[in-house]
């Protein structure tokens, strides 16, 4: 897979550094400079397998964001110690391209569901172009009056900061969170990653 991404964009990249951004059967390309050097991002949303992705290019480096996310997830060429600076790179491109117009705001959302004879559980890890990922937690305990609760985790840190929808005590509903994100990290279906946890996308 990562043989074929890379010769997939030495054949695609040629085509497209003719202009500063174009768009043309799903691939858009953008260019910007930081402290004197030019980088060239490259997206690519409808590819012939698998879901869209986003590749950086540096001179001598090619770098890969697979869900999309404004994380560097595959070092194709360069250095895998430098993935900090890479991404750094990567994360101030996406803030120039959004500044120019260039980039839509994008927001996506993962939920993951999980019930037992008497309780239902939802996550939804909400990702976000400029600021960090927040958790929505849904409740509800079946039998009693199909109580429905949401509450919010700003920083998806694992602790609820407030009650959005419904009533419930804040304490009691944390202990629900918490054992319900340890049985979903149990089931590789969250994912605690730089002191977050996250739905993971599910193919």
């Amino acid at each position: 897979m990562k043989f074929f991404r890379i010769i997939s964009i030495l054949i695609i990249i040629p085509l497209f550094f003719c202009s500063l951004f174009r768009k043309e059967k799903g691939l858009s390309y953008f260019e910007f400079e930081m402290n004197g050097i030019t980088y060239q991002k490259l997206s690519v949303n409808s590819p012939p397998s698998g879901p869209p992705y986003n590749q950086l290019f540096g001179k001598d480096f090619i770098v890969t964001d697979i869900k999309q996310d404004q994380n560097i997830d595959e070092v194709l060429v360069g250095d895998q110690n430098k993935i900090n600076e890479y991404l750094k790179i990567y994360k101030y491109g996406i803030q120039k391209a959004l500044e120019k117009g260039k980039l839509k705001e994008k927001e996506d959302s993962f939920s993951y569901i999980y019930s037992t004879p008497l309780k239902y559980f939802k996550l939804t890890t909400f990702f976000h172009a400029r600021e960090n990922p927040h958790n929505e937690f849904t409740y509800l305990e079946i039998f009693a009056n199909r109580r429905i609760v949401k509450a919010i985790d700003r920083n998806a840190d694992g602790i609820l900061d407030n009650i959005t929808s419904g009533f419930y005590d804040m304490k009691k509903l944390q202990n629900e969170y918490s054992e319900f994100i340890k049985n979903g990290v149990t089931k590789n279906k969250i994912a605690f990653k730089d002191g977050m946890y996250l739905v993971i996308p599910q193919d």
